[in-house]
């Protein structure tokens, strides 16, 4: 019996703090409104940075994609992500940039 009286009394207080902290919190002054949490174009693209791709001058002649290919398939994890993503992704995943 007193075991279920400390819960009952346990889950009284419990259940009063949570409205309490809710009921504060809705009616906070600095609650943040709609309008924060959209900026205009232009002052968003000055938070991003464009990357420039890695490798993209990178013309691979059909022979050195063939070796490439050869490469990847001894490599079970890298042959199986070649087939989702390419030779040239899956190979730069597994081993690197590709030598020149």
């Amino acid at each position: 019996m007193k075991t279920f009286t400390a819960i009952l009394l346990l889950s009284l207080i419990t259940l009063a703090l949570c409205t309490a902290d809710s009921d504060a919190s809705l009616s906070a002054p600095d609650s943040q409104s709609a309008e924060d949490f959209f900026v205009k174009r232009d002052v968003a693209s000055s938070f991003v940075t464009r990357r420039k791709k890695r490798n993209a001058d990178l013309t691979l002649s059909p022979q050195k994609l063939e070796s490439l290919s050869e490469v990847c398939e001894l490599n079970t994890a890298c042959n199986d992500l070649s087939d989702t993503v390419g030779i040239v992704a899956a190979y730069q995943k597994h081993f690197g940039p590709i030598p020149v």
